[in-house]
């Protein structure tokens, strides 16, 4: 009678942890909110010409936007696109929101040098 109780009262422990552990892997994109990684351009870097281009990943994220334009991104996360540039300074501005509509902007100056001498 004894390691009877003690043999439901271990299992049901084990199923409130089980149920535990399956709600918070549920929950992390909810939990961690969405990510940017910018790959190109490097912060502060220095450029030339009339466009570059601009590299990165994001996570757990639904909707980016670069100065407000919707970028498309592959199943991993990956987005490439060309953006504008003109001397002396530029703006870039990545908005980037999960599906539950948490929005993390990232803005960026980049600095152009005139190719013309």
């Amino acid at each position: 009678m004894y390691l009877r109780k003690i043999l439901t009262t271990v299992l049901i422990c084990v199923f409130i942890l089980a149920i535990f552990i399956y709600g918070a892997y549920k929950a992390q994109n909810l939990i961690l909110g969405p990510k940017l990684s910018l790959s190109f351009p490097d912060h502060n870097s220095s450029l030339t010409g009339t466009t570059t281009a601009i590299r990165g990943n994001v996570y757990r994220v639904s909707q980016l936007f670069i100065n407000g334009i919707p970028t498309a991104f592959s199943d991993t996360g990956f987005f490439e696109t060309r953006f504008a540039i003109s001397p002396p300074n530029t703006i870039l501005q990545i908005d980037i929101i999960d599906k539950f509509g948490r929005k993390i902007t990232r803005i960026e100056n980049l600095s152009v040098s005139s190719s013309l001498k």
